[in-house]
C-alpha cells in the first residue's frame, strides 16, 4: 500500500462533475480553479490510524455541539469512520 501511495501524483483540479437532478452527469471546466493540487488515495492502514486518533475527539466535539445547540443534534452512535478515499491538498506558493 505504501508503494501505491508514493506513486500517486498531485494534479491540478481543472474540471468537476456536475450531477443533475435527474441523475445524469457531465464534466464542467472550472473557470477559476484554485491554486492547489489534489491527490486522492485509499490506504486502509493510514485510514485506521487516523480514525483511531480522531474518533474520541470527534465524538467529544459532537457531544459538546449537541449540549450547546438547540437544533441539529447529531447521534455519535451513527459514526462509522472516515471516508476511505483520502484527499490530500498541496498548495503552491
Amino acid at each position: 500500500q505504501t508503494a501505491s501511495l508514493a506513486s500517486q501524483s498531485f494534479q491540478y483540479i481543472t474540471e468537476a462533475v456536475h450531477t443533475a437532478p435527474d441523475g445524469s452527469s457531465h464534466l464542467v471546466e472550472l473557470q477559476n480553479p484554485n491554486p492547489h493540487k489534489l491527490s486522492v488515495f485509499e490506504n486502509p492502514v493510514v485510514l485506521s490510524a487516523l480514525w483511531s486518533r480522531l474518533e474520541d475527539p470527534v465524538r467529544s466535539a459532537i457531544r459538546t455541539h449537541n449540549h450547546n445547540s438547540v437544533r441539529n443534534h447529531l447521534n455519535t452512535a451513527d459514526l462509522r469512520g472516515l471516508n476511505p478515499r483520502l484527499r490530500v491538498l498541496k498548495y503552491d506558493a
